[in-house]
């Protein structure tokens, strides 16, 4: 729950998974289709109970299906990306990387696209492998529409020490992966966790 003095917000996620799922798993009769759909849905219903902030986390297996997919989506305002392997950082703006890693960035942090609403969604991942956990802050204004993310705020830690210094640290208010709400104009931040 994202809260400001006037008016309680509430934080709603949707999950998609890819519809490569039978290739990389063994679900079964499981049969994924029509992704864009099924996310719409849920973010629509979250919407009609009362929901102001929709964030969709993904199993697409790469952050370029969950680019790809957010033109065709409306209503989610931020995305959480999984399954792939991409390295979202930006090293000459102060993102310490593990020696080796930055021949491995794949580009800034956050991407973003365009949905179906014509709004900016930021989109965030990390690489797979443990070595990092991504930050994201966002500011929300009294609709429950991004109207900025923390650049300064956001970003790739390294679990490995180094980039997860106290002042670093001291801005996610964690020391595993956060999505912190910002509502615009209160002062009042919280943490949302996600692990």
């Amino acid at each position: 729950m994202c809260s400001a003095a006037r008016r309680i917000r509430s934080l709603g996620v949707v999950g998609a998974t890819t519809t490569e799922l039978p290739f990389i798993s063994s679900p079964r009769n499981v049969v994924v289709k029509g992704v864009a759909k099924a996310v719409n849905k849920q973010a629509n219903e979250l919407e009609d109970g009362g929901v102001d902030i929709i964030v969709m986390i993904s199993q697409l297996q790469s952050i370029e299906e969950d680019m790809a997919l957010a033109p065709r989506l409306s209503a989610v305002d931020v995305m959480i990306a999984g399954g792939g392997n991409e390295l979202l950082a930006d090293p000459d703006q102060g993102d310490l990387l593990i020696p080796g890693d930055e021949e491995n960035v794949f580009g800034s942090y956050p991407q973003f696209s365009t949905d179906a609403d014509g709004d900016e969604v930021p989109i965030v991942t990390t690489s797979g492998d443990y070595k990092y956990v991504g930050g994201l802050t966002v500011g929300f204004n009294e609709n429950g529409e991004v109207v900025e993310v923390d650049e300064d705020a956001s970003g790739p830690l390294s679990r490995m020490g180094g980039s997860f210094g106290p002042e670093r640290a001291a801005s996610f208010g964690v020391n595993h992966g956060a999505l912190r709400c910002k509502l615009a104009p209160s002062t009042l931040r919280e943490n949302l966790n996600r692990r």
